[in-house]
């Protein structure tokens, strides 16, 4: 009898995610967006603010929040989501996020 061979890991494609973060103390605005550019290719991450980051990636939700943990203090805090359709007003980048199926 062959031994089980686990299944490989589920790589889903890449989608778009909303990074917001808050501090009471500082502003984390460089640091967060050095932290998303360790983990994504050059040109997918954009600025939506100075505290909120659109990121392009396969990574989930849960990922990406993991990979703020160790950037972040206590009192600090992290929300990111996943959205399959967006408007908006502003500078915000259309051409960026239609070239990324949105």
């Amino acid at each position: 009898m062959r031994p089980l061979v686990p299944d490989p890991p589920v790589v889903s494609d890449p989608s778009l995610k909303c990074v917001v973060v808050h501090s009471p103390r500082r502003n984390l605005c460089t640091i967060i967006e050095n932290v998303l550019a360790e983990h994504v290719p050059e040109g997918e991450l954009i600025g939506a603010g100075d505290d909120a980051y659109v990121v392009h990636t396969a990574a989930s939700t849960a990922e990406v929040r993991d990979w703020l943990r160790d950037a972040l203090e206590p009192d600090e805090r992290a929300f990111v989501f996943e959205f399959e359709t967006w408007s908006g007003l502003g500078p915000l980048n259309g051409e960026w996020l239609m070239r990324r199926g949105h």
